[in-house]
């Protein structure tokens, strides 16, 4: 019976006496109290909590007695008329967040986003339009939907139209105009996934449909490209991902440990359009391994392996691209993102796409140490310093196209056709860290330097970065 709250009750083993998170007004505390699983209780009804009452409630002891429920303290039974449950009261947006951010060709962007759900979980969208404001013809829109009324499988819906842009140039060199690419795609899935004590497995299965319309800056220049750009470009697709792991993730730990993570994608691809129907295939596979030792310190140290491959057939119109740094993004305020994303083709140190191609392959090895647990804040400073952690790594990965496809494959113009191998090894430095009181991130601080592919790495013999999340 307290107003403040009690929190993640444990019960002893024998039984006897119950642990519990008492929030109290000058913080959270552990409290322990008799258990007695003979006897019912119920907090006392209250319309209201006046400040006082309040500050007496949290300033109590967790070992008070309970009082017996008699039959009087039972709740009155409801007597409202039953009716269908209907989401569409609660699924109305109640917030819309300011978004402000910069096109490929870096010009000031405007919009808004939004997102919802029912009350109780079946339905969730997010929304987000942006505008570009020398550009008020070309709005970036995304929208996601998912419906969670099945129970499993989800069904997930993605609608998307971004827009890029490119300089062309006449034979001697000199600046002609632009080519802009509207490109809009619509995708639905289905993911299905077995979560266990140890193990987690998922499957998803969906198509999509990407639809590419040219034009050009100014607009007599259309008709001097190849006939491929004065035509509406169909990209339908159908795709099925799938995941297995079995890792180890203690409280304390830096990284997944003692076990392995597989997950792997197949995907047909239709194109259709300027007089040409065509199709490819690609598959990607990537696993990691992980193996702690107990060396020393507030966690084990960890030993961790990634290895990826993929593949694609000719007709690819997307390459698969090395190099860059693995991570997470977090947006630090509407429109602005900091953080790298996912690769699976990372490669620190290296500018992202350094090599592509059809063809790609790559791995990382990295020994993870734990440093200090300093778990202390800064003041009134919403910032909060969990742990540090250093790590020493090596990355490789080379992405190619084999001649016999460079002809027949939209993917491989300007690839590379001999196989280039980039590798980097160096050094990293982690800190586990909670922004807005309760939201944990993990920010990286390394320096790179490379081992293979040094023409591909640029200027320096090191480059320094920093960036958010795991690598993997």
């Amino acid at each position: 019976d307290v107003a403040t709250g009690i929190f993640y009750p444990a019960p002893s083993p024998d039984g006897t006496r119950i642990a519990a998170s008492l929030y109290r007004a000058d913080g959270y505390q552990i409290g322990v109290a008799p258990l007695d699983t003979a006897r019912r209780f119920v907090a006392s009804a209250t319309s209201a909590t006046s400040a006082t009452s309040a500050t007496s409630a949290a300033s109590a002891t967790s070992t008070a007695e309970p009082r017996d429920r008699s039959a009087g303290d039972d709740p009155p039974a409801a007597t409202a008329a039953a009716r269908r449950y209907s989401p569409w009261r609660t699924l109305v947006p109640r917030y819309w967040l300011p978004v402000v951010g910069r096109t490929d060709e870096q010009r000031l962007t405007l919009g808004g986003y939004t997102s919802g759900s029912d009350v109780v979980g079946r339905h969730a969208y997010a929304a987000q339009v942006t505008v570009p404001t020398s550009r008020a013809g070309e709005p970036e829109i995304f929208g996601t939907y998912r419906y969670a009324g099945l129970g499993l499988p989800l069904l997930d819906a993605t609608v998307e139209q971004a827009w890029k842009h490119a300089d062309l140039f006449t034979t001697a060199g000199d600046a002609a105009g632009t080519l802009t690419r509207r490109a809009r795609t619509a995708s639905l899935a289905a993911t299905l996934f077995r979560p266990r004590a140890r193990s987690y497995a998922s499957l998803s299965a969906g198509a999509s449909l990407e639809e590419r319309v040219y034009s050009t800056a100014p607009d007599t220049l259309l008709a001097l490209l190849p006939a491929l750009y004065s035509s509406t470009l169909r990209y339908p697709s159908a795709f099925v991902s799938a995941g297995w792991s079995h890792l180890q993730y203690p409280a304390l730990a830096i990284s997944p440990e003692d076990g392995v993570a597989l997950a792997g994608t197949v995907r047909e691809r239709w194109r259709q359009g300027a007089g040409i129907a065509a199709r490819s295939e690609s598959a990607v596979g990537v696993a990691r391994g992980y193996k702690a030792l107990d060396v020393g310190g507030y966690a084990h140290h960890v030993v961790a392996l990634r290895l990826a491959a993929a593949g694609a057939s000719p007709g690819a119109v997307d390459a698969f691209e090395a190099g860059g740094v693995s991570g997470s993004q977090f947006e630090l305020v509407p429109g602005v993102v900091v953080g790298d994303p996912q690769r699976t083709f990372g490669v620190r140190g290296f500018p992202v796409a350094a090599v592509y191609g059809v063809r790609a392959v790559g791995g990382s090895v990295e020994y993870r140490a734990p440093l200090t647990m300093p778990a202390r804040g800064l003041g009134l400073v919403p910032l909060f310093f969990s742990r540090t952690m250093a790590s020493a790594f090596v990355d490789g990965a080379e992405a190619w196209c084999p001649s016999s496809l460079v002809s027949r494959t939209p993917a491989c113009a300007g690839a590379d056709v001999e196989r280039t191998p980039i590798a980097s090894a160096g050094v990293e430095l982690g800190l586990d860290a909670a922004l807005q009181y309760d939201t944990p991130y993990r920010f990286r601080f390394g320096v790179a330097t490379p081992i293979a592919g040094r023409d591909r790495f640029g200027r320096n013999r090191v480059s320094a970065y920093a960036t958010l999340g795991v690598g993997f």
